[in-house]
């Protein structure tokens, strides 16, 4: 039985130690007993340096994993950067031997977590612009409109169009048209909080959604960027083109249902600031309707 015993712990060891995985098991206090030589590649850590450490050493809970789980998280490595690693646990049986209690296999899911993140981004995002895109944007301000109502606090959307965007387009060419829509978004983080939310709703109109901003205060702002637009060059075929933006600003209101009704409403003060002769900013309060025409080309 003894020498039965000692070829499964070798067979055992063997397969440990020639696997990607690493293998670790665990004393009742959560410390490393036994350590794959495959953490050098994953942790960087070799397994002796390991020997007799916590698990938290290397993981964000201060807890083992549940026996009969599999859990994915990070683990920081030996040079201070964090990898995804996918951890199935299982109970040892008593008298397993050196005081194991568990036995955890990590496997590195790094790769999978990038491309997870990538097709996130893909699906949620303008990939011209890295704004929202427009069905993003809308959830996104879905829950932040909640949070609002919870909280009862002011939040505020502006509605922005370049004037006259075919223009510039049929003049400078789509790539100057392209590097326009670019800088609305790059530039215009310079200018908004972190917290506040740009998307791209449509082909040259973006909204930008301003958590705990009033109407006056998201006025201010919608004329901030308006100004810093006017100013900006961009370097084209033929010239520099240079571009403006008409903007439409509303209040998220309690009687207000949804995310659209809200961009309804911004988008009625966007059409007054056409009306009024572009390059303007026009909140809901001086917009009195839809116009029942269009503004000129």
């Amino acid at each position: 039985a003894r020498a039965e015993l000692q070829r499964s712990e070798a067979r055992y060891r063997l397969l440990a130690e020639h696997v990607a995985d690493v293998i670790v098991t665990l004393d009742g206090e959560g410390r490393f007993l036994y350590v794959s030589p495959s953490a050098q590649a994953l942790l960087g850590y070799a397994p002796d340096e390991l020997a007799g450490r916590p698990l938290c050493d290397i993981t964000p809970s201060a807890e083992a994993p549940r026996p009969g789980t599999v859990v994915e998280l990070t683990v920081r490595c030996r040079d201070g950067t964090a990898r995804w690693a996918e951890v199935n646990t299982a109970a040892l049986p008593p008298g397993a031997g050196d005081g194991a209690v568990l036995v955890c296999v990590f496997r590195d899911i790094s790769a999978r977590k990038r491309l997870e993140s990538d097709l996130k981004h893909l699906a949620t995002t303008d990939g011209l612009t890295g704004a929202y895109n427009r069905r993003s944007f809308v959830e996104v301000c879905g829950q932040e409109l909640r949070r609002t109502h919870r909280r009862a606090r002011p939040t505020s959307l502006l509605l922005m169009d370049i004037d006259r965007f075919k223009r510039l387009n049929d003049r400078f060419g789509h790539a100057a048209g392209d590097e326009v829509l670019r800088q609305i978004v790059e530039t215009g983080r310079r200018v908004l909080r972190s917290e506040d939310v740009v998307g791209r709703i449509g082909g040259d109109e973006f909204a930008v959604l301003l958590p705990a901003t009033t109407l006056e205060q998201a006025g201010r702002v919608a004329e901030q960027l308006r100004t810093t637009y006017e100013r900006l060059a961009v370097p084209a075929r033929g010239g520099t083109a240079t571009f403006t933006v008409s903007t439409g600003v509303a209040e998220w209101k309690p009687h207000l249902r949804t995310v659209e009704e809200l961009l309804q409403r911004a988008d009625c003060a966007l059409y007054a600031a056409k009306n009024a002769g572009r390059n303007c900013v026009r909140t809901e309060e001086a917009c009195g309707g839809r116009p029942q025409q269009d503004p000129p080309p």
